[in-house]
């Protein structure tokens, strides 16, 4: 097959160079008697030697293959080869997350990750590159192979949490699904590590196939052997004085003594038996710096990811903190949380300036623009349900609150029904309240007002919302079950958080996720090659031009040669 049939036309040329080469000047005739019969003979024999002559001639037949090869070159010929899932439209996605710095594959898994998707696009047209880490992130959007290589070879893995499921779904936000004669597969490079990932993943899957995407699942590692920190906390119980809380899980099936280092100096060995998770609880010297901690399991091969070995805690500081109400249930919760200096405003007292307070906890009515002079410097102001909350009361601070609360007649909606706490916002989404039985029995009647959701109830009404330094909290402790034990726990639980979220303190360094440290591939060994769809064919082109246009130049050459060993250049 041509690119450029009109091209053919050149191959005129030939007979023309044919009838010159007949017409060329012939030898001046002289007549001898003598051989007047040899003439004869010669005349009756020249059509028949025509061919003969023709073919014999090494020059012509060379001239003649010169014009072949040019013509057929500029036609620009090719052929076609057919080879299996080489889509128009390739998509690949590559889990980014932590677990990927796993080194149970050489170098580790997001390196081999990396490989195997080069060798996937190789032969593709359009290519797009999705990263998979705590978002997801289009690095390339139906580029060229040449593109895509450039793209994988300078992408660096991340050492956060991932949602590979949530990032496959992103595919059908990049891409128009509504080409129907476009084939679409995408791959997805990840180890599928963590709780209920897989599961997700086949979730997403199932909702890619509908709409005719076909996808591959690749899985990348291949042991699960770590020990890990998947959680860390710090208090500060005294002026010079910080209270450390390590959570640590062994994800091996054979016993192992991890050794724990604080701030370069070896405090303990810890026994830690197959399959299991231990705290770690002691006190350390506050200083003026960040306090470092280190682990490191003793058997050899125990720990395939290095990045959940150090965690970086900020010191912890004191917190002082004004509470203005008369919910002593919620007063004794805040004394038990450590590094707080609670001062409880005197009944038919108020304190003038808030300035000199971290947070303010009240369920009073106070103006509006006092709370937001605080709020902008840098204050938290926690705002608690009231018993009653009057419509003007709610009027004066509606510009400030993070939420809107439905009114009914003259007092605020309350919704009188017994409901758990959804949370999975910041500080509060590895909490599961449900676990420790706490329930709400009231709440006012909330929505969410472009603010920051930390719980809702079951029928989604706003429980605890916050906007910048501006806390709203839709109960009280008389509208829950504390009193049922152990629910107080939880109780402890929502506050402890909810003061952890307030402020501007640094950052804890680590990645203190256990389903990042969790780092055993999923199965995915029947998904990897189960396909729904009929395997995609993509023809691809194989141009020959080059190759003729460099075979003429040699016969050019040739010719020149030729024609000169002969004698006639």
């Amino acid at each position: 097959m041509f690119e450029s049939p009109i091209s053919l036309i050149g191959l005129v040329l030939i007979p023309v160079l044919i009838i010159l080469y007949l017409l060329k000047p012939k030898p001046r005739e002289y007549k001898i008697p003598t051989l007047m019969f040899l003439t004869d003979i010669e005349k009756r024999e020249w059509f028949r030697s025509l061919l003969k002559r023709l073919i014999k001639d090494p020059v012509l037949l060379i001239q003649i293959l010169i014009i072949s090869l040019m013509v057929f070159a500029a036609a620009e010929p090719f052929y076609t080869t057919e080879s299996e899932i080489l889509s128009e439209n390739i998509i690949l996605i590559i889990d980014s997350s932590a677990s990927m710095l796993a080194e149970d594959v050489e170098p580790n898994r997001f390196s081999a990750a990396i490989n195997e998707a080069k060798g996937i696009i190789k032969n593709a047209d359009k290519i797009t590159i999705i990263t998979s880490g705590d978002t997801w992130d289009a690095r390339l959007k139906e580029g060229t192979a040449d593109d895509a290589i450039k793209i994988l070879s300078d992408l660096k893995p991340g050492e956060s949490s991932g949602n590979i499921a949530y990032s496959m779904l992103s595919a059908r936000d990049i891409i128009d699904v509504s080409k129907k004669d476009d084939k679409i597969v995408v791959y997805v490079l990840s180890d599928f590590a963590g709780k209920d990932v897989l599961e997700n993943v086949l979730i997403s899957k199932s909702k890619l196939e509908s709409d005719k995407i076909i996808v591959v699942l690749k899985k990348i590692g291949v042991s699960g052997k770590n020990t890990g920190i998947i959680n860390v906390d710090s208090y500060r119980i005294g002026e010079n004085k910080c209270y450390i809380n390590l959570e640590l899980a062994n994800y091996n099936q054979e016993d192992d003594v991890v050794q724990i280092t604080i701030d370069g100096e070896k405090i303990e060995n810890k026994f830690m038996k197959a399959d299991t998770r231990e705290e770690f609880t002691g006190e350390v010297v506050c200083r003026d710096k960040e306090i470092k901690i280190k682990i490191n399991p003793e058997v050899s091969g125990s720990d395939l990811l290095k990045t959940d070995n150090t965690a970086y805690i900020p010191q912890p500081q004191f917190k002082k903190v004004l509470f203005i109400s008369g919910d002593s249930e919620l007063k004794n919760i805040l004394d038990a949380i450590p590094d707080l200096n609670l001062v409880v405003q005197k009944e038919g007292g108020e304190i003038s300036d808030f300035h000199g307070f971290d947070i303010v906890i009240s369920d009073k009515i106070h103006d509006k623009n006092k709370i937001s002079d605080y709020v902008n410097a840098g204050g938290n102001f926690i705002f608690i349900a009231p018993e009653t909350f009057y419509k003007w009361e709610y009027d004066d601070l509606t510009e400030i609150l993070p939420v809107e609360i439905e009114m009914d007649g003259a007092k605020a909606k309350l919704t009188v029904k017994d409901t758990g706490i959804i949370s999975d916002a910041g500080e509060f989404k590895n909490i599961n309240y449900d676990e420790y039985f706490l329930r709400i029995k009231k709440y006012y009647a909330a929505r969410n007002k472009n603010s920051t959701i930390l719980a809702l109830s079951e029928d989604e009404s706003v429980l605890a919302a916050r906007n910048n330094g501006m806390f709203y909290i839709g109960f009280n402790s008389e509208w829950t079950n504390i009193n049922e034990i152990p629910t107080d726990i939880s109780y402890i639980a929502f506050w402890h958080n909810l003061i952890k979220s307030t402020g501007h303190d640094e950052k804890v360094v680590c990645l203190c996720n256990e389903r990042e440290s969790d780092i055993m591939p999923g199965n995915v060994s029947y998904y990897e090659t189960a396909q729904v769809f009929e395997k995609v064919k993509a023809e691809n082109k194989n141009h020959i031009f080059k190759g003729l246009l460099i075979l003429g130049i040699i016969f050019v050459f040739f010719e020149m040669y030729y024609l000169k060993a002969r004698g006639q250049v």
